[in-house]
């Protein structure tokens, strides 16, 4: 059965950081615009002009991936991709896609 056709669209890039308050100077500093500051250290959203750049802490990022913090996996470099979809059922369409396309799935889609 062939996945139907979805949009492609990268809502947010997240970067797994070490040390979150230099993370988030150095991305204020260039110049993007934080955005939903009352989260504080615990995570950091900038806005970049169409998707959005998270920052968050990079032990955090591996158990929210699934994976273990200690030993850091090869295949886990701490940088995750979301794909924000309209309906349950594009989500369920963008994931069979990209299966279809070889890709592994580690998580099903999730509300968020």
């Amino acid at each position: 059965m062939r996945a139907q056709s979805v949009v492609p669209r990268f809502t947010v890039i997240t970067l797994g950081v070490a040390e979150m308050r230099r993370s988030i100077a150095f991305y204020a500093s260039l110049g993007f615009a934080r955005k939903f500051q009352a989260t504080g250290e615990a995570v950091a959203f900038f806005d970049t002009g169409g998707t959005v750049l998270a920052l968050y802490p990079w032990d955090a990022l591996a158990h929210d991936a699934g994976v273990p913090d200690a030993p850091r996996p090869q295949a886990f470099r701490g940088v995750t991709l979301a794909w924000n979809c309209r309906s349950e059922a594009e989500v369920d369409a963008a994931l069979a896609s990209a299966v279809e396309k070889g890709a592994n799935l580690l998580k099903s889609g999730q509300q968020t």
